[in-house]
């Protein structure tokens, strides 16, 4: 499986704070003052994302994974964004950075933004309304984003921006937020996220998943052959990103491998991950998964 290298390496950066209440989210479905119990708290250090990022280099191809900065919370929080940003783009390494749009004053957002490849905005509303009943903050929250969304846009040398909605059952309004925003004629794509629970960590309120649980061994799932997931917070490797989504206790006894004494390359090929791709749904999160993505050109890897 050495020919076999992921297109992107999901890091969290973050644990356990968010300014927003989003409904689709784990994060967002439990109270802010319980989230440090549910979740833990704290940042990723940035000596060791600069570690990994020179890890990522050992990957030696002409293509090297994308670095696809991520949370469970708000990824702008973390204050040495700014200088992970340059140092990976010092490195010619490609990131992408997944936000609500709030996290730093106006300012220090655009300028910290603009050093990565591709930025994409989850403000998932055309409305305050929506953002309202979705995100769970006020008009005060949205009419912010929308307008760092618009600057970001405009600068001569911008990110890749994107703009995204995760599914609901009502179809009309997702299809609404696709011709809103593509009608801005500012933003490089806007799409629909497709629904998924975490691994059954939030309700399927709408019934929005298939009921039919994947058992075909390697051909649903992206993550074993493409997707990398690490957790700087707590200096770990896990198979799906999901599984952050718990206490640090219980991710941790999920890990598999350290990256303070583990490269990205040894864990990647190692056995672990081998066992895991021979027969992806003998693992307990795999077998019962309805979220996982089959390989289609609506996936993240598209914008790549």
């Amino acid at each position: 499986m050495k020919t076999v290298m992921p297109k992107i390496i999901n890091l969290c950066v973050v644990r356990g704070k968010c300014p927003a209440r989003c409904v689709h989210c784990p994060v967002g479905e439990v109270p802010v003052n319980s989230r440090k119990d549910k979740f833990g708290y704290g940042f990723m250090n940035i000596q060791d994302f600069k570690k990994l990022c020179l890890q990522i280099l050992e990957f030696g191809n002409d293509s090297l994974p994308c670095l696809r900065i991520h949370g469970i919370g708000e990824p702008a929080l973390w204050d040495s964004l700014h200088e992970a940003l340059i140092f990976a783009k010092d490195n010619k390494i490609k990131t992408w950075v997944f936000t609500m749009g709030l996290g730093l004053d106006a300012a220090d957002f655009i300028d910290t933004f603009s050093h990565a490849d591709i930025v994409e905005f989850s403000i998932n509303s055309v409305s305050v309304e929506d953002f309202k009943d979705t995100k769970r903050l006020g008009e005060k929250d949205f009419q912010e984003i929308v307008e760092r969304m618009e600057k970001l846009a405009k600068l001569t040398n911008r990110p890749k921006i994107l703009l995204s909605r995760v599914q609901t059952k009502n179809s009309e309004k997702d299809a609404e937020f696709i011709n809103y925003w593509q009608s801005k004629k500012l933003f490089d794509d806007v799409f629909i996220r497709s629904f998924h629970d975490y691994g059954e960590r939030i309700k399927d309120k709408d019934g929005l998943l298939s009921d039919k649980i994947h058992d075909i061994a390697g051909k649903s799932c992206l993550v074993p052959s493409a997707r990398m997931n690490i957790d700087g917070v707590l200096k770990i490797a896990v198979r799906c990103f999901n599984e952050l989504f718990d206490t640090p206790e219980t991710v941790l006894q999920k890990s598999i491998g350290f990256i303070d004494n583990e490269s990205l390359i040894d864990i990647w090929y190692g056995q672990k991950m081998d066992d895991w791709r021979q027969n992806t749904f003998q693992y307990e999160q795999c077998s019962k998964c309805r979220s996982c993505q089959p390989v289609n050109p609506n996936t993240s890897e598209k914008q790549l």
